[in-house]
């Protein structure tokens, strides 16, 4: 019943190949394997919702490690504010990662590795990488790019709650959030910025590389998704021109506001609340534009106004 679900919906595809060991760059290769890729029952308050479960299995077949990854469908995705509710595993030795992705010369990511979770310290990093040519030319290790990698450090550990996590990609830069609070902004340098569409990547994975991933985990390592939200500019020639003939030029009264994610959990029922346009009738048809109210660096505009010739590529996996 769970695959027959996942499998039937449109915005997003279970990932299915496999990669050598020696071009994942570590001792083992990486298997994406649908089977790892489930809904489950969110919590006991609400038993009838689901999340998305994506597991790095323990176990090593055919010397490729187990891993899980979801891509959405769309290929057209560019310019936008892109989040997740995520809650992260604490068991060492795998990747999880929310990124954008054309190729391995354009990518933005956001990368935690739970090896290098420490409650002693206090310390749960996020990597914040734009990957480049400049990266590869290393290895594909982009913390020897440094303007383009930046390793930020969470006041929580990721692993007990939902937290949301976001990226801004815009065409000179790109800003990284954590609950809406700004971690890190790249400014892209050595023309690290992606120029061409991509799409959206959930990925939960292990090669055993002991200066990345690590692992495999020890036991089956479960990474937890609520749900995700992409507000973007399409690069669709035929949605440009939707855009064209109904909007043309620009007035505030054609926008609406995207609502920042609400954090704050539920006492009744254990949730964390969020807001979603399909939720009330006639705010979902024909948007265009949207307004982004999360708080920006001092000298930024106030209001970051975003074109979507999409719409949006939402995703609710609780329901």
């Amino acid at each position: 019943m769970t695959s027959v679900d996942i499998a039937a919906n449109t915005d997003w595809d279970r990932q299915k190949y496999n990669v050598t060991a020696e071009k994942a760059l570590g001792p083992f290769g990486k298997m994406m394997d649908v089977r790892n890729v489930e809904l489950i029952p969110s919590s006991e308050f609400e038993p009838q919702k689901r999340l998305l479960k994506l597991v790095v299995n323990s176990s090593i077949v055919d010397g490729m490690v187990s891993n899980a990854e979801m891509a959405s469908t769309r290929t057209d995705i560019m310019h936008g504010t892109f989040s997740v509710s995520m809650k992260t595993t604490d068991i060492p030795g795998t990747c999880q990662a929310f990124f954008w992705y054309f190729n391995d010369t354009q990518e933005i990511d956001m990368e935690f590795l739970s090896k290098e979770f420490n409650n002693t310290n206090s310390s749960w990093p996020v990597n914040l990488v734009l990957h480049t040519r400049e990266s590869i030319q290393v290895g594909y290790d982009s913390t020897k790019v440094n303007p383009n990698y930046w390793k930020a450090y969470l006041p929580f550990n990721p692993a007990e709650d939902y937290h949301v996590y976001r990226f801004d990609y815009f065409e000179d830069r790109v800003s990284f959030y954590m609950d809406d609070i700004l971690l890190k902004q790249l400014e892209g340098q050595d023309f690290a910025i992606p120029t061409g569409a991509g799409h959206l990547v959930l990925q939960h994975w292990s090669n055993g590389d002991p200066h990345w991933s690590a692992g495999p985990p020890q036991k089956d390592a479960e990474m937890l998704i609520r749900w995700v939200k992409a507000y973007f500019n399409s690069s669709n020639p035929d949605r440009l021109l939707n855009w064209q003939e109904r909007c043309g030029e620009f007035t505030p009264k054609k926008l609406c506001i995207i609502p920042s994610a609400d954090v704050n959990r539920s006492k009744e029922t254990g949730r964390g609340l969020s807001w979603f346009y399909t939720e009330y009738e006639g705010f979902a048809n024909n948007q265009i534009f949207f307004r982004n109210l999360a708080p920006r660096q001092q000298g930024w505009a106030k209001w970051q106004i975003w074109m979507l010739v999409l719409g949006w590529v939402l995703m609710r996996f609780f329901d």
